[in-house]
C-alpha cells in the first residue's frame, strides 16, 4: 500500500510539474482541459513506476503476496484524489477574488488604494457577464430571449454541486457571516 501511495505522489508531482511548466511557456485557454490531458497522459506511468521503482523505497509487491492489486488500486485512487486536489487548488488561486484583491493591494501598497480604485478594477457586473460568457462558451448555459437557460451539461453540474454542498454542508457566499 505504501508503494502505491508513493507511486501516486511521484507520478502526480511529475505531471503537475509538467503542467505548470507548460502553462508558463504557453498558457492554455481551457486550463481544466490542459490539466486533465496531463493527468490522463500520466496514468500509464502509474503501473510502470509501481513495478519499476527501486525496491529499496518500500517493500516490493512480490514480497507482500496478493497486495500487488491493492497497491495498484491505492496508486490509482490516490492519483485521482491528487488530481482533484490540484484542480481545486489551481482554481482557488486563479479565480479567488479575495486573493486577487490582496495581491493588488500588495502590489499597490505605497499608494494605499481607496475603495473606489479597488472597485474600479473589480466591476461586479463585468465579472458576472464574463462568467456567463465562459459558461455559455463551455455549453453549460445558453441565452434565449434575453434569459439564461441551463443546458444538460450545466444542469448535471449544478445538481452535482448542489448534492456536494448538501453532503459537505457548504454555505454559499451570501450565506456566510
Amino acid at each position: 500500500m505504501e508503494r502505491g501511495l508513493l507511486t501516486a505522489i511521484i507520478v502526480s508531482a511529475a505531471w503537475m510539474l509538467v503542467h505548470l511548466l507548460l502553462m508558463q511557456r504557453r498558457p492554455a485557454e481551457n486550463r481544466f482541459k490542459a490539466m486533465t490531458v496531463c493527468w490522463l497522459f500520466s496514468l500509464p506511468f502509474i503501473p510502470a513506476f509501481y513495478f519499476l521503482a527501486p525496491s529499496g523505497l518500500t517493500p516490493h509487491p512480490a514480497d507482500v503476496g496478493d497486495s500487488i492489486w491493492m497497491g495498484l488500486l491505492q496508486a490509482g485512487l490516490s492519483s485521482v484524489l491528487l488530481y482533484f486536489l490540484f484542480v481545486e487548488c489551481f482554481y482557488h488561486v486563479e479565480r479567488a477574488v479575495t486573493l486577487r484583491i490582496l495581491i493588488e493591494l500588495l502590489n499597490d501598497a505605497k499608494s494605499n488604494p481607496t475603495i473606489e480604485s479597488v472597485r474600479s478594477k473589480y466591476d461586479v457586473d463585468e465579472m458576472i457577464r464574463r462568467r456567463l460568457d465562459v459558461l455559455a462558451d463551455r455549453h453549460f448555459i445558453a441565452r434565449r430571449d434575453d434569459r439564461w437557460h441551463l443546458l444538460p451539461k450545466g444542469r448535471l453540474f449544478a445538481r452535482t454541486m448542489q448534492f456536494s454542498c448538501w453532503l459537505f454542508q457548504c454555505k454559499g457566499q451570501k450565506d456566510r457571516g
